[in-house]
């Protein structure tokens, strides 16, 4: 998604970690993760940012327990598709299903993927993706 919003947008996008750490899952989340709603997981939110302007957030999140919490850890600015599409073993878990993020007075479009990595050392992230203005006006 980095290397597109940068061609739609005529930008390289910028990483701004927002937030990271401990935090509680919807429902929605635990179930595709397959862990307890009530446990903590590891969920890293970040904007991508183009000219100073965000144009996507996105929020991954993963069992506490995952070894994909310490990869989201050592991410820092560095943008997680660098993780997902330079290592075959990780491969999407069905298609983008749509999101809808609803705040007054605007909803927000989006979408999420489940993502596993297969081999000696597996892991499951979830990646929710919220489009923002700048990508919903280019052509």
């Amino acid at each position: 998604m980095t290397r597109e919003i940068g061609s739609v947008l005529d930008a390289p996008p910028e990483v701004v970690l927002l937030s990271e750490g401990s935090d509680r899952l919807s429902r929605w989340e635990a179930g595709w993760l397959r862990v307890p709603a009530r446990r903590p997981a590891y969920v890293r939110e970040v904007a991508l940012t183009v000219r100073g302007e965000s144009a996507m957030l996105a929020r991954s999140a993963t069992a506490s327990n995952d070894p994909m919490a310490d990869v989201l850890r050592r991410l820092q600015r560095t943008p997680l598709a660098e993780v997902l599409f330079q290592d075959s073993r990780w491969q999407r878990q069905g298609k983008p299903v749509p999101l809808l993020w609803r705040t007054s007075p605007v909803a927000i479009y989006g979408r999420a993927c489940l993502w596993q990595r297969r081999g000696r050392h597996p892991g499951r992230v979830l990646v929710e993706e919220y489009f923002l203005a700048p990508l919903l006006a280019s052509p």
